[in-house]
């Protein structure tokens, strides 16, 4: 339907039945009242010593964590390390230096789409890079980076894999890393019953988790 020509013979029950796909109402500004529980989160919500990304896989969720200042180290683990792991860990790796403890002190006091003095534009312009699959940069990250791999552990200055399967590493971890209030659990692609298995394990030892089953 040509809208102009509509218009022009806004009559009879056309004009009742289609007119208001054509005419919508203008938008408004409405002051919305501050819900009390936003400036509670903000009032509230401390960064994090370690996070756990359960079920990571390459790590970005983690990795992004550790770009925007929210965490001192990431650890992801998954049954398998896929080579985009190094791909993302690599492409963001500018956004962690010189460390994540630094990292985050400097964040804590800037705005969140600027970390370690970038942009998110930069930050999504360096996964792109990394991440169009035409780069493999698995084997040079880790001679790079001088990691080592220890019973299917692969260790690094802020970010780890540990490679196995979560619900027998996790707990121990959640016990050696630091206290409770320190640590985070994420878990986006722990699907189904892993998904309760995340809450029971975070429960038990008093850890805050986020979960999407």
């Amino acid at each position: 339907v040509n809208p102009a020509a509509f218009r022009a013979r806004e009559t009879g029950l056309d004009l009742h039945v289609f007119a208001p796909f054509f005419r919508p109402p203008r938008p408004t500004t409405v002051d919305l009242p501050c819900s009390p529980r936003v400036p509670f989160s903000c009032a509230s919500r401390r960064d994090k010593k370690v996070i756990f990304d359960v079920c990571g896989s390459h790590g970005l969720l983690g990795a992004l964590f550790l770009a925007y200042g929210r965490t001192e180290q990431v650890v992801v683990l998954d049954k398998f390390q896929p080579a985009s792991f190094a791909n993302v860990r690599e492409a963001l790796k500018p956004f962690w230096s010189p460390d994540a403890s630094s990292l985050a002190g400097a964040s804590r006091g800037s705005s969140a789409s600027d970390p370690s003095g970038g942009s998110t534009r930069e930050i999504d312009e360096s996964i792109a890079q990394y991440g169009d699959g035409d780069v493999d940069l698995a084997e040079a990250t880790v001679e790079n980076a001088t990691e080592s791999e220890i019973d299917g552990e692969v260790r690094g200055d802020l970010m780890e894999f540990v490679i196995g399967d979560f619900r027998q590493s996790l707990p121990s971890l959640l016990s050696s890393r630091g206290r409770p209030e320190e640590l985070a659990v994420l878990a986006c692609h722990a699907c189904s019953y892993l998904t309760d298995d995340v809450i029971d394990m975070c429960v038990a030892k008093g850890v805050d988790f986020a979960v999407m089953p």
